[in-house]
């Protein structure tokens, strides 16, 4: 696997479990998470994750630059960012104090893939809770997403979606698939029936726990994404050829670092005009991606001005 396709496919899942244990703990204490909230966290999430593993490597130190990172930049994004809900009706996480939270859920979604699974720390039980726990997540993740989407489209409502999940049947539902997980991964050994009960405990978990057939059948999907993916990378989990120019970085820290701070920090009618039609949330959209590419450039320059040409990475 090429160090595109490792990158993405670490970033991905990660990013996936750390938004949702975000959204667990939002759940639990009633504080808003809707489809605008999912998207803009995991996006931001994402290119973080993704930029410093792509471009850096894996690591101790490169994980507390993007677990640290990474809820600064969403921090940012909300500061400016223009309410998509009734502040009002609805608690969002949106105060500085969140910040250590998300920290929190990044550094227990990246230290369970990367350190557990990503180096083989553990024994087989350690390491087969660490897969159930990541699939389950990702599994109750794509589950929530389109639950929130299919409020969404048929409602046009974002106060709606807001109250699509349910925490107890979140729980649940999250509880049911870790212990159903780590069973099949402990005790079923033929691959082809690891899959299969791996399919129907997935299908059955959604099923009892919302009672919804369409939901479950979706569920197939949802359950089988995660599984794919991880399995994808533990098949081919290999040390990867790092970029090595550091001169493009410079420039590339520099260039985005003007266009982060000019759609991020700039009134809204100031730069209407060469915001191409675009609403005030999406200047800062641009803005907090722009600031995140250089950022994560800055790191990958002087990380190689400091350590020298190291080509190989896990």
């Amino acid at each position: 696997m090429n160090r595109l396709a490792n990158s993405f496919i670490f970033s991905l899942l990660v990013s996936i479990v750390m938004v949702m244990l975000d959204g667990l703990y939002h759940l639990g204490t009633e504080t808003a998470i809707h489809l605008n909230y999912m998207l803009v966290k995991i996006s931001l999430i994402f290119l973080i994750l993704f930029l410093t593993t792509y471009w850096v490597g894996k690591g101790k130190n490169q994980g507390i630059f993007a677990c640290i990172l990474g809820p600064v930049i969403f921090y940012i994004y909300y500061l400016f960012a223009d309410a998509t809900l009734n502040r009002d009706h609805f608690i969002i996480d949106d105060s500085f104090g969140y910040i250590f939270l998300h920290i929190l859920v990044f550094f227990i979604a990246y230290f369970t893939m990367y350190y557990i699974l990503t180096l083989n720390k553990g024994n087989k039980d350690i390491r087969n809770g660490a897969i159930a726990f990541m699939l389950a997540i990702g599994t109750f993740g794509l589950d929530s997403f389109y639950k929130m989407a299919l409020v969404q489209i048929k409602t046009s409502n974002e106060e709606l979606v807001a109250t699509a999940l349910d925490f107890s049947q979140s729980i649940y539902l999250v509880m049911f698939l870790i212990v159903i997980y780590f069973l099949i991964l402990t005790y079923i050994t033929n691959p082809k029936y690891k899959t299969l009960t791996y399919l129907l405990g997935s299908v059955a978990g959604i099923f009892i726990i919302s009672r919804d057939i369409p939901r479950s059948v979706v569920g197939i999907f949802s359950s089988l994404i995660p599984l794919y993916l991880m399995l994808k990378y533990l098949k081919d989990n290999q040390q990867i050829q790092l970029p090595s120019n550091g001169k493009k970085f410079l420039i590339a820290t520099i260039a985005f670092t003007i266009i982060g701070s000019i759609y991020t920090f700039l009134n809204y009618k100031t730069i209407k005009a060469i915001g191409f039609g675009l609403q005030h949330n999406d200047h800062i959209m641009i803005g907090t991606l722009s600031l995140t590419i250089a950022v994560v450039a800055l790191y990958k320059f002087l990380y190689q001005k400091n350590n020298g040409h190291h080509a190989l990475h896990i």
